[in-house]
């Protein structure tokens, strides 16, 4: 059963254990766990994050940080786009929805914020913004 699983996943494997094609198997092996590898560092490079501070805001966009003070951001909106496309494979018309954050920073700049891969919903995240926005105001409030 063992010899199953391992030839299903890697044919180089058989190859190398019967002992015919040894370097056949062997670079056949090698290009299954160099696509792999390169798979998974591709799929968690564009590792994406928010967090939510009383100082500020700061999110990685295309691999660089950004960091907006609660002060900056003049206005926060959700912003939710449906797409409809066919399937081959389902035979049916399929859906696909993207949500994003739009801040309105100082002098008309905007900034959108993906969200749809983060751990917390698009609601649960909006309501976490009302809530440090308010927390911030009530600091700067009570500060002398």
């Amino acid at each position: 059963m063992l010899l199953v699983a391992i030839t299903t996943l890697f044919p180089g494997m058989y190859m190398m254990a019967t002992g015919r094609t040894f370097m056949s198997g062997a670079i056949l092996t090698l290009l299954v766990v160099t696509l792999a590898s390169t798979a998974f560092i591709q799929i968690f490079k564009q590792h994406q994050y928010l967090t939510l501070s009383k100082e500020g805001l700061t999110f990685s966009d295309g691999g660089q940080q950004q960091f907006h003070t609660w002060d900056e951001i003049a206005a926060y909106r959700l912003e939710t786009d449906t797409r409809s496309f066919y399937s081959n494979e389902m035979n049916s018309y399929q859906e696909s929805t993207t949500h994003n954050i739009i801040l309105t920073l100082p002098e008309g700049r905007s900034s959108r914020i993906t969200i749809d891969k983060l751990s917390k919903g698009p609601d649960e995240i909006i309501a976490l913004f009302d809530l440090y926005k308010t927390y911030s105001r009530s600091l700067r409030i009570s500060e002398p």
